[in-house]
């Protein structure tokens, strides 16, 4: 009691540590309190667990992480690893703390780092199911599971607790579309253009700029400086706005071509969507703007465009062709509507 009174006692700085640990340890004592205590405030851990693993005293490793300092567990354990401890002795040892009162996002560090993570996962599922909500639990599991295969698709995809981020700078090596799948989840833009170009995953791509619906990040891939840039739209226009039901969302993606201003690019897509069966087959605004940028980038196909199309504004077309030179194509739409006397002048 009289040493435990010392040892803790905040102002008793007046004995070098590292010769009472000396001292102590040379000493033998059955009782191994004073040890744990000198080594706990002056960080001493890895010499203490090496001693009483050495000295085969589990039972006071055990009364060091219940008892003492729960908070130090990760650095007993990641000195246990350090020393070669059978992992059954690690995960007995854990099922024995608190695990409110360990501070998993070290714990997790200490284990990841000597690349020992899946001896965590007893622990870690057993505090999920106990309520533990930190986030930190959930980016261990999600990082187990994808090294063991364990369905982390299914994990990703149907959790929002873990820090997409982290999971997704984790898988990038090991599985660029279950990196994929956790930027998505986070809208870590960036990330995920960076990884899907790494790989060649324009397809997803492009699928997530058009669900993402956001004007600068389409400004950003569309930029002339993107080497992938026409790989990026050959997905978009033949996947990812022929897939989609979202009107709202289109528009974003034909706005996106308008603005970066690739008039060529622009009618390769709107005739994706409007010459070819979909649901904007009949959108007006569309097919003007299919014709009205034909005239300024391809005169050529204005006129197939005129007798294809049916929902287009006439009279606005036909004015249109008339300021741009296009007079017999202003005529076949007077023509078209019977607007006799106009297609007459």
């Amino acid at each position: 009691l009289s040493l435990h009174i010392t040892f803790t006692n905040p102002k008793a700085d007046y004995f070098n540590p590292e010769k009472v640990k000396n001292f102590l340890k040379e000493a033998k004592l059955t009782e191994q309190l004073p040890l744990i205590i000198v080594c706990d405030r002056f960080n001493f851990i890895h010499d203490l667990v090496l001693y009483l693993y050495q000295n085969q005293q589990f039972k006071s490793i055990e009364v060091y992480v219940q008892r003492v300092n729960p908070a130090r567990t990760p650095a007993v354990v990641g000195g246990l690893l350090d020393v070669d401890c059978e992992e059954s002795i690690i995960k007995s040892l854990l099922q024995t703390v608190n695990p409110a009162s360990i501070p998993i996002d070290e714990l997790v560090a200490e284990v990841e780092s000597r690349n020992r993570l899946k001896i965590l996962l007893p622990f870690l599922e057993a505090t999920l199911a106990a309520g533990n909500q930190q986030q930190a639990v959930y980016n261990a599991l999600a990082k187990i599971y994808i090294d063991s295969n364990n369905n982390p698709e299914k994990f990703l995809k149907e959790n929002d607790q873990y820090d997409s981020l982290i999971v997704g700078k984790y898988c990038e090596k090991r599985d660029p579309n279950l990196a994929y799948i956790s930027y998505r989840k986070g809208q870590n833009d960036l990330e995920l253009v960076n990884i899907t170009n790494e790989n060649s995953m324009f397809k997803a791509q492009a699928r997530y700029l058009l669900e993402r619906a956001d004007r600068e990040l389409w400004a950003f891939v569309l930029s002339a400086n993107n080497i992938h840039r026409r790989s990026l739209i050959d997905q978009v226009i033949s996947t990812a706005v022929p897939e989609s039901t979202e009107p709202d969302k289109v528009s974003v993606a034909v706005a996106a071509f308008l603005a970066a201003d690739l008039p060529a690019e622009l009618i390769e897509l709107l005739e994706k969507i409007v010459l070819e069966p979909s649901p904007f087959s009949d959108n007006e605004n569309l097919q003007n703007l299919l014709i009205l940028t034909a005239t300024k980038a391809d005169k050529g196909r204005v006129m197939d465009y005129i007798h294809q199309l049916n929902a287009y504004n006439a009279p606005d077309i036909a004015n249109i062709c008339i300021q741009v030179g296009l007079f017999e194509e202003a005529y076949e739409v007077y023509k078209k509507i019977n607007d006799h006397s106009s297609a007459a002048n």
